[in-house]
């Protein structure tokens, strides 16, 4: 992977990356010296809008992400054998609602063995299911890729716990637009954490969301992409011209 991914980087007049890190490790580890930069994710922040963080109810932990790629089946998984108990014995109530297409059947087994969780499998529109979720755990364990799941809840006001791996590349603020757990038992206090604390979720909803609209909006995506491809040699072949 590595040696085809150098090779057909280098024929190109410039790459643009999808996070620093990743600008970072084209430029050290392929030697790469047309890296122009990266592009942050982009993210509808029209499309997706805060629901209501209410308060009175059983609290309602989402899990958004194709279920049919196996980093998501490990994270789910070790998140129910390992963390969900213990936040099942500290909140009463809690319920976990897995948001994602094509679950394999040992997840919608998870389903029929504890009556807190449901398996939505695919749906048209996650934004019903995201409304009903407190705050969005991201238990990722392996994997490459950008979170936008993680953006787009940020973007529908919801608060997020998650490993380093499951952050990695967005440049979010631990402890101010997310808090970020990678063991069982600190993943279980960050979860009880935000459930108790009704303010805390409150603030890192509107910071969240004020970050997203600020540098993660398709607007703003596509200003960078745009800026960094002015900088490749030669001329810039516009969409017009391609058609």
């Amino acid at each position: 992977m590595k040696r085809w991914e150098k090779r057909l980087s280098e024929m190109f007049d410039g790459v643009i990356m999808v996070s620093p890190e990743d600008t970072e490790f084209a430029r050290r580890e392929y030697g790469l010296k047309k890296v122009l930069g990266d592009v942050p994710a982009g993210v509808d922040a029209d499309y997706f809008q805060p629901g209501d963080l209410r308060q009175g109810r059983a609290a309602t932990l989402g899990f958004l992400g194709s279920m049919d790629w196996m980093p998501n089946v490990e994270a789910v998984t070790w998140f129910v054998e390992e963390v969900f108990p213990e936040v099942k014995k500290t909140v009463d109530g809690v319920n976990l609602l897995v948001i994602g297409r094509r679950p394999p059947p040992p997840i919608e087994a998870l389903a029929a063995k504890d009556q807190d969780i449901e398996v939505t499998g695919t749906v048209d529109d996650v934004r019903p299911y995201l409304e009903r979720c407190d705050l969005l755990v991201v238990p990722l364990l392996s994997g490459g890729g950008t979170r936008i799941k993680i953006m787009e809840s940020l973007a529908a006001g919801l608060p997020v716990v998650s490993t380093s791996v499951g952050a990695e590349g967005l440049g979010l603020v631990n402890g101010e637009h997310l808090l970020v757990a990678d063991t069982a038992r600190e993943f279980v206090a960050a979860v009880t954490q935000l459930i108790s604390e009704p303010e805390m979720r409150h603030q890192m909803s509107a910071k969240g969301r004020a970050l997203v609209q600020a540098d993660f909006s398709w607007d703003r995506a596509t200003k960078v992409f745009m800026d960094h491809a002015q900088k490749a040699p030669g001329r810039l072949v516009t969409g017009s011209e391609v058609s």
